[in-house]
């Protein structure tokens, strides 16, 4: 486990402007485990529900604790984003993400799952309008998430 969470987070220093506060705030996750990992999620909006789980940063603290959250759906191309009531600093900020991944956007204090190219994407790649810190994974189809309307009432709970 050790090993896969090492690569996962030398790829995301890669990947980061300011590489060596990177490095400080990974060699810190790597060796204090935060109590997230593992904590699930059920994401409802319209008559769509998604189950993700959380990953062991300080952000997915943050938004499991401020749970429920209940905002309106905004769009741009396959992501979805929308205001939460936090204002966290960036965490291990990344440029590009996967399908699936659910992102803080400080820039605008939202919540964002990722489901497929955005606006600002180059080639097959899943790029946020800046970077964003991943804080957990949907576990089904993300790509559900484009049956879903510009507006749509979305919710987020704890699975518990």
């Amino acid at each position: 486990m050790v090993s896969w969470r090492l690569l996962q987070q030398l790829s995301r220093i890669l990947q980061a402007e300011n590489w060596r506060l990177t490095l400080i705030d990974s060699i810190i996750h790597l060796f204090i485990e935060l109590p997230n990992m593992g904590k699930k999620i059920r994401i409802r909006a319209g008559a769509l529900e998604a189950e993700a789980e959380l990953n062991d940063t300080r952000t997915a603290q943050a938004i499991w604790e401020t749970l429920p959250i209940k905002s309106r759906v905004n769009l741009w191309g396959d992501e979805i984003y929308f205001s939460i009531p936090l204002s966290l600093e960036l965490e291990l900020g990344q440029e590009l993400v996967s399908l699936g991944d659910l992102g803080y956007w400080p820039d605008g204090n939202a919540f964002c799952i990722f489901f497929g190219l955005t606006p600002v994407s180059q080639g097959d790649e899943i790029r946020p309008a800046s970077p964003v810190t991943v804080f957990g994974k949907v576990i089904s189809d993300a790509t559900a998430f484009k049956k879903i309307a510009e507006g749509t009432e979305i919710i987020i709970r704890s699975r518990e």
